[in-house]
């Protein structure tokens, strides 16, 4: 006979299917990660909610006040990411993949030096160089309490087609689709928002450099789906003049 097991305002039977949203309402904030998360459910409804509890403890741990605009650049840049890979049709999985190490990629730089991540002027070798450590440490911080595929995107997501991107250096043939895809979404935002050494720039500007680094940098096809998105924005929304944003409606993750 099955075992029954029960919430406050529900009983579950083991091996049954519940809604992902009544399972994580009626426990995600109750249980810590090593708290009996699992009330009913299979394997994958298990590895969701736990995932989910690990970013809840992740935002914890790393975001802080001062660390703001990396949380918001790590926002907008997961509604980017998360729509061009709706729009390529991959697998929910990757998708989802895309999204959580979209929010995590830059967890890195909170360990690195302040003055170096808001320096308003060019980096020096040294500052560089430390500056590009930020993937490696990201996937330190986060490797034991997400998904491999996860952190592995988080440790790639500045590596580049023609081999000359960091940490590893490595080529096209080692850069998976989802990586790739989130280097597009991450160079889209750094370009279009304000950041410390340069002013917001226009959409014209992001797409020629798009253009210009296509296949040495960045792979035509994700390109190629964020100015579709874009192109539909403008039709849709106007204000061509001004940096879009992705709407939160045509992503997964807010």
């Amino acid at each position: 006979m099955a075992e029954q097991y029960s919430t406050s305002t529900t009983t579950y039977r083991t091996g049954g299917h519940v809604p992902i949203g009544t399972v994580v309402s009626e426990t995600v904030d109750k249980a810590g990660s090593n708290g009996p998360l699992l009330f009913v459910g299979t394997l994958p409804l298990y590895v969701v909610v736990r995932r989910m509890v690990g970013m809840l403890e992740l935002n914890e741990q790393f975001v802080c006040d001062e660390d703001l605009e990396l949380e918001s650049h790590a926002v907008r840049t997961a509604r980017i990411a998360v729509a061009i890979a709706r729009f390529m049709n991959l697998p929910s999985d990757e998708v989802n993949a895309i999204g959580l190490a979209a929010r995590l990629h830059d967890v890195g730089k909170t360990k690195i030096d302040a003055e170096i991540i808001n320096k308003p002027g060019p980096l020096d070798a040294t500052e560089r160089e430390a500056l590009q450590r930020h993937p490696q440490i990201g996937y330190d911080m986060i490797h034991k309490h997400v998904d491999p595929s996860v952190s592995r995107i988080v440790l790639m997501h500045h590596e580049r087609l023609d081999g000359c991107g960091y940490p590893e250096g490595v080529g096209a043939a080692q850069i998976g689709i989802p990586v790739r895809i989130l280097h597009v979404a991450d160079a889209y935002d750094a370009i279009t928002s304000l950041r410390p050494y340069q002013s917001a720039m226009p959409i014209e500007h992001a797409i020629s450099e798009f253009t210009a680094n296509m296949d040495t940098q960045f792979d035509p096809d994700p390109v190629k789906a964020l100015m579709t998105i874009v192109t539909y924005q403008i039709g849709r929304f106007g204000h061509r003049s001004q940096p879009l944003r992705v709407p939160s409606t045509l992503a997964a993750v807010s």
